[in-house]
């Protein structure tokens, strides 16, 4: 349940920004072109940050590595929707994005070592495909839904970063729960 839990803030975060899309032509007024431009970022910014989560994952810890950027993403993602939402533009929508993308592959990174090395060998495989596909098809899944259904209720531009900011506080407290599991052997 845990680690569902964990899985939860990567699986909302993703979706938030491929969220950016839509969000930067219905919401922002943003020209189709630059919001696809968004997509570009948030990959490449994936792709990088995900080895830098790796890199710092093996040498300070998995707590770590999935706790600070999931704080700093929960603390910095309001005040973010807030500077795009009132100024929209390339330089804010590729900024926050840029940044979205690269705590989500930090953490994102650290949480897929995380959970199976928690689990007994017999049922590692299982264990993670279980709490990945799990947490994927709840959070992930319903992402963009529950963002569109709160901007229409809300008319608020800042619903999606609230919903993001509640799902790493959630996903916070769960990896708070968790032992750390760098020196832990894998073999058993």
């Amino acid at each position: 349940m845990l680690g569902i839990l964990i899985s939860a803030a990567t699986a909302v975060a993703s979706q938030v920004g491929n969220y950016m899309v839509t969000y930067a032509v219905q919401v922002l007024k943003l020209p189709p072109a630059l919001a696809q431009a968004s997509v570009l970022m948030g990959g490449v910014m994936t792709f990088a940050f995900g080895l830098v989560g790796g890199a710092i994952c093996d040498r300070f810890g998995r707590k770590m590595t999935n706790q600070i950027p999931r704080v700093a993403l929960m603390l910095l993602i309001v005040p973010l929707f807030m500077w795009l939402s009132g100024a929209p533009s390339a330089v804010t929508l590729l900024t926050v994005t840029a940044i979205l993308a690269a705590l989500t592959a930090v953490f994102g990174a650290a949480g897929l070592v995380t959970v199976p090395e928690l689990l007994p060998i017999a049922v590692r495989s299982t264990g993670l495909s279980l709490v990945y596909a799990i947490s994927t098809s709840i959070f992930g899944g319903t992402t963009q839904l529950v963002v569109t259904w709160l901007l229409a209720l809300t008319h608020n531009p800042m619903a999606p970063a609230y919903y993001l900011m509640v799902m790493c506080a959630i996903s916070v407290g769960a990896m708070w729960m968790l032992p750390e599991s760098r020196n832990v052997d894998v073999t058993k």
